[in-house]
């Protein structure tokens, strides 16, 4: 250990931290806004190691050292002589790449071994043949998982093959980890980055939230978020060499029409998930309604690049798992023999997804069932329980009249609509999230209660967050009322 170097990012490795999205800067300094979420004492205690074994350790962030000004309380100086670390990390250790990747800095010092959080980072660094490891090992995995519905430019999707005992086809994505989940949304996209990078070596573009369900597996509910990425290239190179546990042997880019090819092996969340993703893909609102923030593109200077790796010594393994051979799936699994129709119409299509669905799965839905019930009682009466036709004014007369009855109280009166006093956006507790969350002030919301909790917030209701809705805990002096909707 002696004489060897070894570097440690700084933010997600030292110090678990993140940046808003850009979208919500301060009100203050118009800047984005730093969060502290706590030490990584697990690495605090590894670099006291490392130094006491005579290791020569550097800090190297892709923080902009300049930008330290404006953060004063949440630079680096300032946090190492809290953690009474400035005796390791001198400032002459201490190395900014103002929003560049790391790997070329870290050639340069020598180091042996870096540890960051970052999938782009890690994946750079073994291109330039540094040994790295994942500062997120330490945090365990949370009850969310995150799954993607990838496409390209010709709208295939990207399936994996799994290589556990029953080898189905999955899309990608895997559980956020539980530092990650105290993040809300910005959570979650930094997890979905980094599981889809994990399995397939792609660094994600913008990512959107289409859908989430609680979905049970062995008895334990996880929820389940089902997100949408779409390139703007064909097929962008996959890498399954990547993986340090192999979880999947084969990929394959599938066209909508040859899907049939592969759902009748295919696990029941992947099946469930294609299944809404074909069903709402001319829906403006699921689709492209709520985009995710990352850390990744606001902080660093990210460069969404394609990346492909070469061999991974490590072939991982564990239970249920063998030691596959990696390859590009071709046009279609040799086990399913060849389509003839290759023009199939979309309803055909759809028509045996929903059949597959209903014979591998029995997941309930939440929302779902919520949302189907919502529109069956637009075009079906109570009694006869047989659809009804309307015309389009019809449809839309009901739809107005079914979104009303959202807004009134248990007795049909409307409930009185509110704004948040002040300009811009607001921290506010979420009883939905169960954490507190960044919402803007001049939205439209309704006051639920006019009894206040026992630190004298009333409970208000706003649609802002994507399909459920959400309710917040907000001061009574706090509350402008507007009048009733």
């Amino acid at each position: 250990m002696k004489n060897r170097k070894i570097s440690f990012d700084w933010d997600n490795t030292i110090v678990m931290s993140y940046m808003v999205d850009s979208s919500f800067p301060s009100e203050e300094t118009g800047l984005p806004i730093y969060h502290f979420q706590e030490y990584n004492k697990s690495f605090i205690d590894k670099i006291k190691e490392y130094y006491s074994q005579g290791a020569e350790l550097y800090v190297v962030t892709s923080r902009k050292r300049a930008l330290e000004e404006y953060y004063p309380e949440e630079s680096v100086s300032y946090h190492l002589e809290l953690l009474k670390l400035t005796h390791i990390f001198p400032s002459v250790r201490v190395h900014y790449t103002e929003g560049d990747l790391k790997a070329k800095t870290l050639k340069q010092l020598g180091i042996d071994l870096h540890h960051d959080d970052s999938m782009e980072e890690i994946i750079e660094c073994r291109r330039y043949g540094i040994e790295v490891k994942s500062s997120l090992e330490t945090y365990k995995d949370s009850d969310i998982v995150t799954k993607g519905i990838i496409t390209d430019i010709h709208n295939s999707i990207l399936l994996l093959k799994r290589t556990d005992k029953d080898t189905k086809w999955d899309i990608p994505g895997g559980h956020i980890k539980d530092i990650e989940e105290g993040r809300g949304l910005k959570g979650i996209a930094d997890g979905y980055e980094r599981e889809v990078a994990e399995e397939t070596g792609l660094i994600v573009p913008q990512s959107r939230l289409i859908h989430k369900y609680i979905h049970t597996w062995k008895g334990e509910d996880m929820n389940m978020h089902i997100l949408w990425t779409d390139y703007a290239v064909e097929e962008p190179p996959v890498d399954l060499f990547v993986q340090d546990f192999q979880e999947n042997s084969e990929f394959v880019w599938v066209q909508e029409d040859d899907l049939p090819l592969y759902m009748s092996n295919m696990t029941e969340v992947a099946v469930k998930a294609i299944e809404f993703y074909l069903e709402n893909i001319g829906n403006p609102e699921i689709m492209e309604g709520k985009y995710l923030p990352s850390q990744s593109r606001t902080w660093s200077k990210m460069k969404k690049k394609l990346i492909g790796l070469g061999n991974n010594k490590d072939t991982g393994g564990g239970e249920g798992h063998t030691r596959p051979k990696m390859k590009k799936g071709v046009s279609a699994p040799p086990d399913f023999g060849v389509l003839e129709e290759k023009d199939r119409k979309k309803k055909e299509l759809r028509s045996r997804l929903l059949k597959i669905t209903k014979t591998a799965s029995k997941i309930s839905d939440l929302h779902g069932d919520a949302l189907k019930k919502m529109m069956d009682s637009l075009t079906t009466t109570p009694e006869l329980k047989k659809p009804i036709k309307h015309t389009e004014e019809e449809k839309h007369i009901l739809y107005a009249e079914t979104l009303a009855s959202f807004i009134k109280d248990s007795m049909g009166n409307p409930l009185q609509q509110i704004m948040i006093k002040g300009s811009g956006y607001g921290y506010y507790y979420s009883m939905s999230d169960k954490l507190t969350i960044l919402v803007p002030r001049r939205a439209e919301y309704y006051l639920i209660s006019e009894k206040p909790d026992d630190k004298g917030r009333l409970r208000v209701y706003s649609h802002y967050k994507f399909v459920t809705g959400i309710v917040l805990l907000v001061q009574k002096e706090e509350i402008e009322r507007i009048g009733w909707n």
